[in-house]
């Protein structure tokens, strides 16, 4: 069942509520392409470029089903060309492009840089399955955490080639030519490693000096021209990263 609604109150009658605003759904699975039955979704989500589908908990297998097939159906239906995962931003995104006989092979990348409840769930291989085939469809990351295997081969030296081609006159500082790039991999290796069960110690301070330089990088980076591009947002998402670990005071509670 969908129940389709922009805002939820307390209903003087539930019962008419959930009959006027929900439509049945005779399948999960995405070899299902008689889409009849979602089109009061399509109906209602016309009008929006982005959609978010949820899930209870990240072991819901029958939700993992349930939104392969309505994937397939945004996608087919009505153009929707990127899916992205609530995983390593800079990993997927940077992996995904890669991919095409660049080195990069698509079991690996899902398998190393979409986190594991999802890469290693037996209810969402027919997802993967599906993306590999269609060429159309493409993967990215939203998260800032760095847990992909791409980042730690690769974040380093494309940022690295980022900056150092830009001619900012923050490369001219003392900072950048002798500590800049140490508290980058120590900070690197803490975000790689740093889990509920391993709980690396890092120097907050080293984060602090991260973030002003990042904010000085973008800084002249912006003022130069107008910046969107992605090794731009990888440094806006790793100064993010910062931030919040200069912030962690109690991971239990994060």
């Amino acid at each position: 069942v969908i129940i389709i609604s922009s805002s939820l109150f307390g209903q003087t009658d539930l019962g008419s509520f959930i009959l006027k605003n929900t439509t049945n759904v005779k399948s999960i699975s995405i070899y299902d392409t008689s889409f009849a039955d979602l089109e009061p979704l399509g109906i209602a989500i016309k009008d929006f470029s982005v959609i978010m589908l949820g899930e209870m908990w990240h072991g819901d297998g029958a939700t993992f089903e349930a939104k392969a097939r309505i994937i397939r159906f945004l996608h087919e239906k009505h153009n929707f060309n990127i899916l992205a995962f609530e995983s390593d931003f800079y990993s997927l995104t940077k992996g995904f492009e890669k991919l095409n006989g660049r080195g990069v092979v698509f079991d690996s990348l899902i398998k190393n840089n979409i986190f594991s409840y999802w890469s290693q769930s037996t209810q969402c291989k027919p997802l993967f399955d599906y993306i590999r085939l269609d060429s159309s469809l493409k993967l990215c990351g939203i998260d800032n955490q760095l847990k992909g295997e791409f980042c730690r081969t690769n974040l380093k030296s494309d940022l690295s080639a980022y900056i150092n081609i830009s001619n900012l006159d923050f490369l001219k500082t003392e900072y950048y030519k002798n500590q800049f790039w140490n508290d980058f991999d120590s900070s690197l290796f803490v975000f790689t490693e740093f889990s509920w069960k391993n709980k690396v110690r890092y120097r907050k301070d080293a984060l602090k000096r991260l973030i002003i330089a990042i904010d000085t990088i973008t800084y002249q980076l912006s003022a130069k021209n107008p910046v969107t591009d992605f090794p731009y947002q990888t440094l806006l998402s790793y100064r993010s990263l910062c931030n919040m670990f200069v912030n962690l005071n109690d991971f239990n509670i994060a």
